[in-house]
């Protein structure tokens, strides 16, 4: 959108198309920062007991950045579709902790992080998207 004032009207132009683009151009990196925020909260949260868990903590965005580090025991981040990002955590016994098993208690930490932080995450992807753009 653009206004210009000439003498004494004021002229308001709407391009959608040029929005849109800058909005696809930055949909990948707004996804990311929020995935961040996540993980932030999560990770003070993990069990801790050799600090792998916690180390393993990754953000990545479809088509834009990744903070996944490989290592030992690790597994790969999933494949994402357009438009979506995850916030996790990739040593291999990360899903035993938060879910527990049948000799294991449940100790939950990525959810409670995403319960608590779920509008900070919004925030900060719309935060990005709107400096991105230039709103």
């Amino acid at each position: 959108m653009t206004v210009e004032i000439r003498n004494t009207v004021v002229q308001i132009s709407w391009n959608g198309r040029e929005l849109q683009q800058a909005v696809d151009r930055e949909k990948a990196a707004a996804l990311y920062e929020g995935a961040k925020v996540v993980l932030a909260a999560a990770r003070p949260l993990t069990p801790r007991r050799s600090g792998r868990l916690r180390k393993s903590g990754y953000a990545k965005a479809a088509g834009g950045k990744s903070s996944y580090r490989g290592g030992k025991g690790r597994r790969r981040p999933p494949k994402l579709r357009a438009g979506t990002a995850v916030a996790g955590f990739s040593q291999f016994y990360g899903g035993f902790q938060e879910r527990g098993t049948r000799r294991h208690r449940a100790q939950p930490f990525l959810g409670p992080a995403l319960e608590g932080n779920r509008t900070r995450a919004a925030r900060a992807a719309t935060d990005h998207m709107a400096r991105a753009v230039g709103l």
